[in-house]
C-alpha cells in the first residue's frame, strides 16, 4: 500500500498535533506575515488621524468576555490611537458583562499614555437597555449617566462639563458582538447625526458592510483581521501598538493554510484509495474469469 493510500487511515491525533504546532509556534516566534489594509479599516484610522487634540470620541464596549479575543484588540487599538492623538475619550459599557473588563483595558491604556481620568477620558460605565441609553444620550449624557463609573457626578468632572449630547462629540465607535452596533447607527447616526464607526466580530461583519457601502458608517473593523490591520497602520505610522492581533493573524493564516493542505491531501488520498479498490476489483474479476 502506497503512502497516498494510507492517508485516509492516518491517525487523527497526528492531525491534532499538527494543528497545535501551527497554533503555538507563531505565538512565540512571530512570522511577520504582511497584512494589507482595507478601505473600511483605513476609513476609521484616517478619521481619527484627522481629529485635532481636544476632539472627543465615544468608545462603546458592547461586547462580553467571550469575544474579547476579537473585540479586545479592536477596542485597545482605538483607545491607544485616540490617546496618541490627544483626543479625549468617553467610554460606555452597554453589555452587562463588560464593565470590569472595560475598566481594566481603559486604565491600562491610560497609564501607558499618562492620561488623567476626568480630564483626558471619562468612563461612564454601564446602564441597562442599550437602545434607550443611546437615544437618551441624544438629549443629555446626564439622563442615562448622572455619574460616572466611579460614582462622581458628571458636572463635577472637568471633561464632562461642556459635554451635553452627540453635538459635543466627533465620533462614536461601537466595539460590539451583538445587535447593539446597529442601534448606534439607527439612533446616534440617523437620528442625531453623529458619525459612527463599528468594530465587530468576524461572523457579524458581513451584515454591516451594507452600512459601509451606504456610507452610514465612517469605518468598519471586521474581527481579528480588522484589529490586526488597525495595529499594523499604527505601527506603520510610528505609533505605539500591541502585536497580539498581528501574531494572531500569523496563527490564523498558518491554520487556514494547514486546513487547505488537509483538504487537498485528504482528497488525493481518497482518490488513491478508490483507484486501489478498482484495481483490486478488476483483478478479482479477472481471476474469476480465469477459473471458469
Amino acid at each position: 500500500m502506497s503512502f497516498l493510500e494510507k492517508i485516509p487511515r492516518l491517525d487523527r491525533r497526528v492531525l491534532y498535533l499538527l494543528v497545535a504546532i501551527a497554533a503555538v509556534v507563531p505565538m512565540f516566534t512571530p512570522l511577520g506575515l504582511p497584512i494589507p489594509t482595507s478601505r473600511e479599516v483605513e476609513g476609521l484610522f484616517d478619521y481619527i488621524e484627522e481629529l485635532g487634540p481636544g476632539s472627543t470620541v465615544l468608545v462603546a464596549f458592547d461586547f462580553d468576555p467571550q469575544t474579547v479575543g476579537e473585540n479586545g484588540p479592536q477596542a485597545s487599538g482605538v483607545l491607544r490611537h485616540c490617546f496618541e492623538r490627544d483626543v479625549n475619550v468617553l467610554i460606555t459599557a452597554l453589555s452587562q458583562n463588560a464593565p470590569g473588563m472595560a475598566q481594566e483595558m481603559i486604565e491600562t491604556a491610560a497609564a501607558e499614555y499618562d492620561k488623567v481620568n476626568g480630564v483626558d477620558f471619562c468612563y461612564l460605565g454601564y446602564q441597562p437597555y442599550p437602545a434607550i441609553v443611546i437615544m437618551s444620550i441624544g438629549q443629555n449624557f446626564r439622563i442615562p449617566f448622572p455619574q460616572d463609573f466611579y460614582g462622581t457626578p458628571l458636572d463635577s468632572i472637568p471633561l464632562m462639563r461642556a459635554k451635553q449630547n452627540y453635538d459635543d462629540i466627533d465620533l462614536v465607535v461601537s466595539v460590539a458582538a451583538g445587535w447593539v452596533a446597529e442601534s448606534w447607527v439607527t439612533y446616534a447616526k440617523e437620528r442625531y447625526g453623529c458619525d459612527v464607526a463599528l468594530a465587530v466580530t468576524a461572523v457579524q461583519a458581513a451584515q454591516y458592510y451594507t452600512f459601509w457601502n451606504a456610507q452610514q458608517i465612517v469605518g468598519l473593523l471586521p474581527g481579528l483581521k480588522g484589529a490586526a490591520e488597525y495595529q499594523a497602520m499604527m505601527k506603520g505610522a510610528g505609533m505605539s501598538y500591541t502585536d497580539a492581533p498581528l501574531r494572531g493573524m500569523d496563527v490564523q493564516s498558518i491554520e487556514h493554510l494547514l486546513i487547505i493542505a488537509f483538504i487537498v491531501v485528504g482528497n488525493v488520498g481518497f482518490f488513491a484509495e478508490r483507484a486501489r479498490q478498482r484495481r483490486e476489483a478488476a483483478a478479482a474479476r479477472a481471476e474469476r474469469r480465469g477459473e471458469r
